[in-house]
């Protein structure tokens, strides 16, 4: 008769194992849940898409900055706000109200983004065009991987932050330029008359 005590070695060894499968499973198909600072090539978009005429188109530039200064605009759906510091290093706060849509975009670097109160729906086209939705909430962390087509729509009033990233597995992780195309069947999901800016 066996008294309770540790696993067996095997025991710990399915364990590890399980927990390993477990969590790179996870990061495969559901890649907008950062779970490990890992990069999955397997969850990168086709990268082909900026040169699709009928998928994409440029986006608008962010305002030019200096070293240590940033920019504020606001419409409609709230306030985007980019926030630098001396060296080159950004975050922007993103406020948004409930019922409104941002992005509709893609990246060549990928995007985080931290959901620091609110709630949202996350939708992303995949490389067959199937699109994936993911609800977001207070403390939520995402990353969109490159060449992902994403839409950001707000239940709630919500504010987040959102940078980009290089993140090819040779790459420092620094921080990338803000550079977008809009992907046109996301982004005339979002009513134009909304993304007017004040003033």
């Amino acid at each position: 008769e066996r008294t309770m005590g540790l696993p067996e070695p095997r025991a710990w060894v399915v364990l590890v194992v399980g927990i390993f499968l477990g969590r790179l499973s996870v990061s495969v198909t559901h890649p907008t849940t950062c779970l490990s600072p890992s990069w999955s090539p397997i969850a990168a978009g086709d990268a082909r898409i900026y040169y699709k005429p009928n998928e994409s188109m440029p986006g608008l530039p962010q305002p030019p900055t200096k070293p240590g200064e940033g920019f504020k605009f606001e419409d409609a759906r709230g306030s985007y706000e980019r926030v630098e510091y001396p060296g080159g290093e950004y975050v922007n706060l993103v406020y948004t109200r409930a019922g409104h849509k941002r992005s509709g975009d893609i990246h060549k670097c990928a995007q985080v983004n931290t959901v620091v109160v609110g709630e949202a729906l996350l939708t992303q086209v995949m490389k067959d065009g199937g699109e994936t939705h993911t609800k977001l909430r207070g403390g939520d962390h995402v990353v969109v991987p490159p060449h992902v087509p994403h839409l950001y729509e707000f239940t709630k009033d919500t504010l987040m932050t959102e940078s980009w990233t290089h993140r090819e597995p040779d790459a420092d992780r620094a921080q990338c330029e803000f550079e977008a195309w809009f992907h046109k069947k996301l982004r005339a999901r979002i009513d134009a008359r909304s993304t007017v800016r004040d003033g």
